[in-house]
């Protein structure tokens, strides 16, 4: 399956090095389960409570393409810490089928992996609004 891995650091506190920690574990995931990464998207500095990252709207642009099947971030907070935004995007990705793979959280494509991954989601909220 050919992937792209979006990364995301959220305030300039933080360090490239957070970006080169996520596309190590993204690369290393992708290896383990014979993903072909064809491209990455990374936003910096940018918070993940906004949609408003240019990497991200590019990337939702470019799976227009259909030229990928999957989106892996390191987890799903990096992808987005708005329930909304979170639910909007990934409903787009799927009706050009892609979906979002989360190299640190082991969510099944079952009943439960949709549980599962509304609770990471909600928490993450919760973490921004705190």
């Amino acid at each position: 399956m050919n992937v792209v891995i979006y990364a995301r650091f959220s305030c300039h506190r933080q360090t490239e090095q957070s970006i080169e920690g996520q596309l190590k574990v993204c690369y290393e995931y992708a290896k383990a389960h014979d993903y072909t990464v064809i491209g990455e998207y990374i936003d910096r500095a940018q918070s993940g409570t906004t949609d408003n990252r240019t990497d991200f709207q590019r990337m939702i642009a470019d799976s227009e393409k259909r030229t990928f099947e999957g989106v892996l971030v390191y987890q799903l907070d990096r992808f987005s810490r708005n329930r909304y935004d979170s639910a909007i995007y990934k409903t787009k990705l799927k009706k050009n089928g892609v979906r979002v793979l989360s190299a640190k959280e082991n969510i099944s494509a079952d009943a439960s992996g949709i549980l599962i991954e509304g609770v990471l989601e909600s928490m993450a909220e919760y973490y921004s609004v705190e």
